[in-house]
């Protein structure tokens, strides 16, 4: 076995599966990110889980050096040329930098559904995971037929309101897990920002769940990741 089928594989069989998305707050760039990756990995290893960090691509580097197994590392999206293509995020520059996979069509970095495919392919070429973010049902088995590793539920209308998609719209998600192939691991966002939220959404069937500002601008990050991953 390959090192890259072996990360795939203890990324995929360990759940519920968790990831925090770092996107581009103040709070979490630089040496406060490099923070917010220590305390992901405190929570991990005292709660013997795994979470997935995805910090902004110019801090990839130093928080894989410093990453354990219990916190690998994610680049926030991939493009998927290599060579002349200035300004664009190669799958072969994430990876030399230590991220084991990256998140895909996230509602705020959009594309066409064949370009989705174009990176899930790209990621795969490099060895990397992907986690393709969806926003309705009918996406995510489009995208589920590219055999993604994991597919990431998002109603847009909820994403960075508090409101959780567990709560707001529970049959979505049973719907959602009946309907995507259970070869693909399937995560819900959107929302999630306490204990009940996460608790509903692995009662409701899902594979993980992931969160953003909820803890990167929560005033004590790490009180608050206890909370949701004790809920695990």
């Amino acid at each position: 076995m390959s090192d890259s089928d072996s990360t795939r594989n203890s990324l995929l069989n360990r759940l519920p599966i968790i990831i925090i998305n770092f996107k581009t707050y103040e709070e979490a760039t630089g040496e406060r990110a490099v923070r917010l990756a220590q305390i992901c990995g405190k929570v991990a290893t005292k709660f013997r889980k795994r979470i997935i960090i995805a910090p902004q691509f110019t801090d990839i580097y130093r928080i894989a050096q410093e990453a354990s197994a219990s916190t690998p590392v994610f680049a926030q999206h991939i493009d998927d040329g290599i060579g002349k293509f200035t300004g664009s995020i190669s799958p072969l520059a994430v990876r030399e930098a230590g991220a084991v996979g990256t998140l895909l069509n996230h509602s705020e970095r959009r594309l066409p559904i064949e370009e989705v495919e174009k990176r899930i392919k790209a990621a795969k070429a490099h060895g990397r995971v992907s986690l393709c973010f969806a926003d309705s049902i009918e996406e995510s088995l489009k995208s589920a037929a590219f055999g993604p590793e994991m597919i990431a539920y998002e109603p847009p209308e909820l994403v960075g309101t508090g409101i959780s998609v567990s709560t707001a719209k529970p049959s979505q998600i049973t719907d959602f897990v009946k309907r995507v192939t259970p070869k693909v691991r399937r995560l819900v966002g959107a929302g999630i920002s306490n204990a009940g939220d996460v608790r509903k959404a692995l009662e409701l069937g899902a594979d993980g769940w992931g969160v953003s500002s909820a803890f990167t601008k929560a005033k004590d990050p790490g009180r608050i990741l206890t909370e949701l991953v004790a809920a695990s």
